[in-house]
């Protein structure tokens, strides 16, 4: 079902992030490693984090926001953020060739991708049984089949760093440590930060 869904969510999406399109597959990676195994990283469901993060007028963006100040992101939010590193570094080098349009057309997507995965998985034998289902019916069949887990990015892992010399990259080493998901992802990237002045916004000392 998760390869399923893969494939589907190519439809009418961006095929590149700001013209890198190795950002957008090194995002399905995390998002399916990550994905695969909820349970090592603590992943909690969205009516979880609804309740840890309640909003009177059950504003859904507004728990977001609230879980999010805590560090509590969902998988597919934080394959973005810890791209933000690689997409930065992709952009400075310009190693590689910038996609001119962003979009795929939605009749090739369907022709060589979605069309010949569902004959080969024979997903088409099954399109008349949800001809009486509803929009609704088929989402929360869709959720309870895959969920979307959210996660803290705060907490702490085990990890190998891999260290090697560019001029001589056959000379990889690993070091053994213990770190955040997020520092784990953007280690050694270069990164942006600009002071609330610059946008405008005073900060407020207590």
């Amino acid at each position: 079902m998760k390869a399923d869904l893969r494939i589907f969510r190519q439809l009418n999406t961006n095929i590149a992030t700001r013209g890198i399109e190795s950002i957008q597959e090194l995002q399905e990676r995390i998002i399916g490693q990550l994905s695969d195994y909820p349970n090592m990283i603590n992943a909690i469901s969205w009516n979880e984090v609804r309740k840890r993060y309640p909003d009177p007028n059950w504003n859904a963006r507004k728990t977001i926001a609230l879980a999010a100040d805590d560090g509590i992101l969902s998988i597919e939010e934080f394959a973005k953020r810890a791209t933000r590193g690689n997409l930065f570094q992709e952009l400075l080098l310009g190693t590689e060739e910038r996609k001119s349009f962003n979009t795929r057309p939605y009749v090739q997507t369907y022709r060589n991708k979605v069309w010949p995965y569902a004959e080969s998985e024979l997903i088409n034998d099954y399109a008349d049984m949800c001809n009486d289902l509803t929009n609704d019916e088929i989402a929360k069949a869709i959720d309870s089949m895959v969920p979307q887990w959210y996660f803290d990015v705060n907490q702490i892992t085990a990890l190998d760093y891999g260290h090697w010399d560019p001029e001589n990259p056959e000379t990889e080493t690993w070091d053994f440590g213990e770190d955040t998901y997020i520092n784990k992802y953007t280690q050694g990237l270069p990164s942006l930060s600009i002071p609330p002045w610059r946008l405008g916004l005073k900060m407020v000392r207590q």
